[in-house]
């Protein structure tokens, strides 16, 4: 078991999952889902527990059972899973009281040396990580638990694994969002789910996050340890990936387009409210109109995408609300062209009846 470092609730200490944690462990889970509901209420109201059991968990027949996800639960921690997915948990030891399960990360780990294809063709693919879920109670966050359980999963990598890790985090866990970057991850793509019937056109975008660099004083901050506690005397221990901005993946479109944004330029001072007002898909760069002092409004060409990664734009409105409208778009198109061609059709069955029956008029008059 991981040391335990004192907090405000007690000492915290960070280990593996074991057996008797499973109906705690599946507490959490419940805990997590219902967070999720939370952060979309405002915006779907009618998005229900299962849906979110669903779009985190997946498959139905293992949600579904009764003891489906316990069953589960138990292989993972038995190691008998066909991935090597991994669970930490986050013990509190309160003074005075009985140890408590506040919090988990779940991560897996892919690729890697002597990974097996089929036919047995051995697969050379660089090792890299994903973090799969992250919880702490409400009562311990801000106090570190997230850290350790940061720093408990680096400590049980290998120095290649550590320095790709990816995430996945809901744009309306704006917090998450901004702790995740304060610990080095930056956005590198957007995915779109639907939550519950397709038809209701519930989308939730996800932010999928890399980690460029482990910000190891930030992560230190945030677990409560000081900072030489995080260094380590291996230099090729905490190795970080290549900047983003060399291979800069286009987060945005058209589908920004009239949205307001705050950005803070790196060579002016202070914040700009501006709208987004066109895009050139040449050079996947946007425009944007800038207000003068005069009362002008004057059109400058940015690259969005880079300076989102880079922390310096903020949008007025969520991702999943921009996505929601431009799949309600969508569809209103699809149903006027359906209408269209239905409407064609219908004329085009009227106009070759009428020509059926001249034709056949003509026939007749000419047997006369």
């Amino acid at each position: 078991m991981g040391r335990p470092h004192r907090r405000r609730h007690g000492k915290m200490s960070v280990c593996a999952l074991e057996l008797e944690d499973v109906p705690g462990f599946l507490g959490l889970q419940d805990q997590l889902v219902e967070h999720h509901v939370r952060l979309t209420q405002l915006i779907y109201p009618k998005v229900c527990f299962r849906d979110w059991q669903l779009c985190i968990q997946g498959n139905p027949d293992v949600v579904d059972n009764p003891c489906g996800r316990q069953r589960q639960l138990e292989r993972i921690v038995r190691g008998d899973w066909p991935t090597r997915l991994h669970v930490l948990k986050a013990v509190c030891h309160p003074y005075g009281c009985k140890p408590s399960l506040v919090g988990y990360i779940m991560y897996e780990v892919h690729g890697g040396p002597g990974r097996p294809r089929a036919r047995g063709v051995q697969r050379q693919e660089a090792p890299w990580v994903h973090v799969l879920q992250v919880f702490v109670k409400p009562a311990h966050r801000c106090s570190g638990c997230g850290g350790l359980l940061f720093q408990g999963m680096l400590a049980r990598l290998s120095p290649q694994e550590r320095i790709n890790i990816k995430l996945e985090v809901l744009d309306l866990n704006s917090l998450a969002i901004a702790w995740y970057r304060s610990l080095g991850f930056a956005t590198h793509a957007l995915t779109s789910k639907f939550l519950g019937d397709r038809q209701s056109a519930q989308v939730v975008v996800y932010q999928g996050m890399l980690c460029c660099r482990v910000n190891e004083v930030n992560l230190a901050t945030s677990a409560g340890l000081p900072e030489q506690e995080t260094s380590s005397k291996n230099p090729e221990q905490h190795l970080a990936v290549p900047s983003l901005s060399s291979a800069s993946p286009v987060l945005f479109k058209n589908e920004v387009l009239q949205e307001k944004v705050l950005i803070y330029f790196p060579d002016r001072p202070g914040q700009h409210e501006v709208r987004i007002v066109g895009y050139d898909r040449f050079s996947k760069w946007h425009f944007i109109g800038l207000s003068l002092e005069n009362g002008e409004v004057r059109k400058e060409k940015i690259d969005l995408s880079q300076l989102y990664r880079d922390g310096r734009v903020q949008f007025k409105r969520y991702f999943s609300l921009m996505q929601r409208d431009s799949e309600l778009l969508r569809r209103a198109r699809a149903s006027c062209r359906k209408r269209k061609l239905e409407e064609l059709a219908s004329q085009v069955c009227i106009e070759t009846r009428s020509k059926r029956r001249c034709c056949q008029g003509d026939v007749q008059a000419s047997g006369l």
